[in-house]
């Protein structure tokens, strides 16, 4: 299987093709900073950031554990920032959703912590 592109996948998710590049420079400032509150969280290094289409996940997320947590994190985040919707209690659910993934993050960063350190 192809390495998968952060940019691309999240920009699908959104909807833009992966091939439309105009909203690129927005999404990547979003999604940057998403793995800034992932790095404050302890899921991913500090300094952990895109720079174009060819970053992909396994050069950016070092617990492929829980990848798809972070991805669907990093979709929600994005979305909001980027493209929210206009039904607040889709935005709620959304918000939700957030904080759901972030306990289960933190859980598992927890759980790595106890049985690793030393």
């Amino acid at each position: 299987m192809a390495e998968l592109s952060v940019l691309n996948t999240i920009k699908t998710m959104i909807g833009p093709s992966a091939l439309y590049e105009g909203f690129n420079t927005d999404i990547m400032i979003h999604i940057n900073s998403v793995f800034a509150y992932l790095a404050q969280m302890g899921v991913v290094p500090d300094g952990t950031k895109i720079a174009d289409e060819n970053t992909t996940w396994s050069s950016v997320v070092p617990n492929l554990n829980m990848l798809e947590e972070i991805k669907s994190y990093i979709y929600f985040k994005v979305r909001l920032m980027f493209d929210p919707p206009a039904n607040a209690t889709i935005v709620n659910a959304w918000q939700e959703e957030i904080k759901q993934l972030e306990f289960r993050m933190f859980i598992t960063c927890d759980e790595m912590l106890g049985s690793g350190a030393d």
